[in-house]
């Protein structure tokens, strides 16, 4: 009757552990749908010895159970048990375990559930283990420890017993979902496990390309073309549930600052062998729009199972969807200090928690500038006009904002569309240029105001999104403080000026008169001699 008690009390261990039982084998544990890169690391805990049921002696069925025993000079007695006194049966308990010195049996404590122990186990054995992954040989806890290299990982010649596979890959939430509990014995010496412990949409980003590389924020002009990638690492199982499809929601905000492009949207599965190998996913079979998509916000689904349930890509893939927009007028109806954002989420259909999510910003920024006089920056000049050119020399076209009775009003909207890259002062003297990405821009004076000079050459105006000077109530430049002069007087001969012309026409007419004068003297000379 003892014996049977004791069996019965290892049996509720091994159904309360909720330990796996699959194909026969010979002492090894096979673990499937690992994570590539991940260091899988085996423990034994306790000895397992599998129990024959049969009828006993009257005739009534005995259930296979399984006894777990433990070592008195293994690692783990000493963790557990070593500082604790025995009762009179000699039996000493902790949170989730009880011990028999006497026996060597291991059963489990009522209270304890499969979490509870997982949880207990898994502590235990980092801290034995904290400052050394590979512990020596012969260590009776410490077995092995195998990096993914790929989704299958296998651990052989091993003995018969309960083992803890700690799956941890760095993280906090990831240790808490990151252990597997497995029995080995003669019963079921081959063990097959689904690694279930995995978080879904790990690594999610939102990119945006800056000219150079794939970053958090960049910057554009009205017009350009921007650039999106949106990737994740996906999984089979979200912990013990499977996940059947991913969605992606993708909202620009303001929604006015571009218009995106929905053929462009591209999704691959990348199996990282080579761009070649990727998996291109098709719109309609593999992926779908969810509701009506438009221009600012569309969101997508990406079924991960087939019709029969089963799953169509290897667990772990990286995901990748990308797609561009173009930049419109409204990214610039700002002050200079809106943010344009791309804003995306991810989820999946066994999701209980929040979405994960990430955001990119495009700068759109304003050129502002004052025209006054040289002699007193207080008077604005109207009536200047300039050509606006970029860093490498080409004209920034734009389109000039009028205002209700169609008078320019000294704002300009950048247009890839416009026909001139003139920009001219009204009355204020001040300019504002919408719609500009950052970078150094040039103002060629093409005339000057009335009565004024005209500048030689180019100044030099550099847009930046930490350089911003009020100039008008309304709009904000991104560009530090910058006046332009002009001085009043007469221009000098090369410049062709109406001033200089009348100094000249008045000395030609001098001249003649002088010379005149002189001929008409010399021949009155000579009629008197």
């Amino acid at each position: 009757m003892k014996r049977i008690i004791t069996f019965m009390m290892a049996l509720a261990l091994v159904l309360s552990l909720g330990i796996a039982a699959f194909a026969a084998g010979d002492g090894s544990i096979k673990i499937t749908n690992a994570t590539i890169g991940v260091n899988y690391k085996l423990y034994k805990i306790f000895d397992a010895t599998f129990v024959a049921g049969g009828t006993d002696a009257n005739g009534n069925n005995i259930v296979d159970t399984v006894a777990y025993t433990l070592d008195a000079s293994s690692p783990v007695y000493t963790y557990m048990f070593s500082t604790l006194t025995p009762d009179a049966d000699g039996n000493v308990s902790n949170a989730c375990f009880n011990y028999n010195i006497n026996t060597g049996v291991i059963t489990k404590v009522d209270t304890a559930d499969k979490d509870d122990i997982t949880a207990y186990l898994t502590e235990m054995v980092r801290t034995l283990y904290k400052d050394d992954e590979t512990a020596p040989a012969g260590d009776k806890c410490f077995v092995a420890n195998q990096e993914a290299t790929s989704q299958e990982v296998a651990f052989t010649g091993l003995d018969y017993g309960y083992y803890l596979i700690d799956t941890a890959k760095g993280t906090d939430a990831e240790a808490e979902k990151a252990k597997i509990a497995v029995t080995i014995t003669t019963n079921t010496p081959s063990i097959e496990v689904i690694e279930k412990n995995q978080l879904p949409g790990g690594d999610f980003e939102k990119e945006i390309h800056n000219g150079e590389e794939w970053a958090e924020n960049n910057s554009a002009n009205i017009g350009d073309t921007v650039y999106f990638k949106l990737s994740f690492t996906a999984t089979n199982y979200d912990d013990d549930r499977k996940v059947t499809y991913y969605t992606i929601t993708d909202t620009l905000n303001p929604a006015e600052w571009a218009d995106i492009n929905l053929a462009s949207i591209q999704i691959k599965i990348l199996n990282g062998e080579g761009e070649a190998d990727d998996i291109i996913l098709t719109e309609g079979t593999a992926w779908n729009f969810v509701g009506t998509p438009s221009t600012d916000a569309f969101e997508i689904k990406i079924d991960w199972v087939d019709a029969a349930g089963e799953f169509k890509y290897d667990a772990t893939e990286k995901v990748e969807v990308t797609y561009n927009a173009v930049v419109t007028a409204g990214a610039a109806s700002n002050d200079g200090a809106q943010e344009n954002k791309n804003e995306a989420e991810l989820d999946w259909d066994s999701n209980t928690e929040n979405p994960e999510e990430d955001e990119t910003e495009t700068d759109v920024l304003n050129l502002g500038f004052a025209k006054v006089d040289g002699s007193n920056t207080t008077i604005k000049l109207a009536g200047a006009e300039f050509a606006l050119t970029d860093a490498n020399g080409d004209a920034v076209k734009v389109t000039a904002e009028l205002d209700t009775n169609g008078n320019k009003t000294g704002v300009y909207i950048v247009d890839k569309d416009a026909t001139s890259n003139i920009i001219q002062t009204q009355a204020d003297g001040e300019i504002i240029v919408k719609g500009l990405a950052a970078g150094t821009y040039y103002l060629e004076e093409t005339k000057a105001p009335d009565g004024y000079n005209k500048l030689e050459g180019k100044t030099e105006v550099v847009v930046a999104a930490d350089k911003a000077t009020t100039y008008k109530v309304s709009y904000t430049a991104n560009n530090a403080n910058t006046e332009i002069q002009n001085n009043s007087g007469v221009e000098l001969p090369s410049t062709g000026g109406k001033g200089t012309m009348m100094l000249i026409t008045f000395g030609s007419v001098v001249a003649m008169a002088f010379a005149m004068l002189l001929i008409t003297q010399k021949k009155m000379s000579i009629y008197r001699d």
